[in-house]
């Protein structure tokens, strides 16, 4: 089964950018989004070389720059390429409807489906979002997905973000942070804490530079679950595939359809 993750992080293919994804970024995603799914399950991250400064992001050293705007042309024609399922690459969904509209195949947004993992595991959700000026928007994301009366707090790192960059090579500061913040929403009722960033996911749960540390990852704080963002979005977009496929739906193999340009995969 092969999976098209759409990143939402603007890179270029050559040079420090790209070689920052080959080496580190990809190999990390795919060990988290891998960790509920068959050995058979292959994910393939698809990066554009557009896009624009974010103001939450811009102190990144190497993903400084966001693809929002073209996650759905990254994605389009994923069905008639062979995919099975995909998935938007951002805890803010940006065009998970334009692509659930525009594709034959299940699409799964790193928000939508996290929230929905929460509210699996609790019914309070505390979510810790990556900016200050993200907080507003995770909560009408909530709202929008029906868990708005779920969400007791949304509330930011005082990381930067070239910190949290780093975070995936080295995650030790942000692990230690990163329970101080939930221990913050534990005391306000939350009894499930939700990442709200697809780089947090792997430097809590794969904890690089520290596994001798926390050899299984952060996975509770105090005895209350932290979701595993990326874990669950492997496991819910291989499920919606298998689910197709079991009522003779889905791709029927790889297509002759070439990549559009500007566009690169790893």
């Amino acid at each position: 089964m092969d999976i098209i993750v759409t990143s939402v992080g603007a890179a270029r293919k050559n040079g420090p950018e790209g070689d920052f994804i080959r080496q580190v970024i990809a190999p990390i995603t795919e060990r988290n989004l891998s960790l509920g799914t068959s050995a058979q399950t292959r994910f393939v991250q698809r990066w554009s070389e557009e896009g624009e400064t974010h103001p939450a992001f811009a102190s990144c050293v190497h993903l400084s720059r966001l693809a929002g705007d073209y996650i759905y042309p990254a994605m389009k024609g994923a069905d008639e390429q062979g995919f099975d399922a995909a998935i938007v690459g951002c805890f803010g969904d940006p065009q998970l409807d334009q692509c659930e509209a525009g594709l034959s195949i299940p699409v799964i947004g790193f928000g939508k489906a996290g929230m929905a993992a929460a509210a699996e595991l609790g019914k309070r959700i505390g979510i810790v979002t990556p900016a200050p000026m993200l907080i507003e928007p995770t909560f009408r994301q909530a709202a929008d997905y029906g868990y708005g009366e779920m969400v007791i707090d949304v509330i930011a790192t005082p990381e930067t973000a070239a910190e949290q960059e780093e975070a995936v090579v080295n995650a030790g500061p942000s692990i230690k942070i990163f329970h101080e913040l939930a221990r913050k929403l534990i005391a306000k009722g939350a009894d499930v804490i939700l990442p709200g960033c697809g780089l947090q996911s792997p430097a809590l749960r794969l904890a690089p530079g520290v596994e001798d540390e926390w050899p299984g990852g952060v996975r509770h704080i105090d005895g209350v679950p932290v979701v595993d963002l990326l874990g669950v979005v492997g496991l819910y977009a291989e499920r919606a595939a298998m689910i197709q496929h079991m009522h003779g739906r889905g791709c029927n193999g790889v297509k002759a359809v070439p990549l559009s340009a500007g566009f690169w995969e790893s």
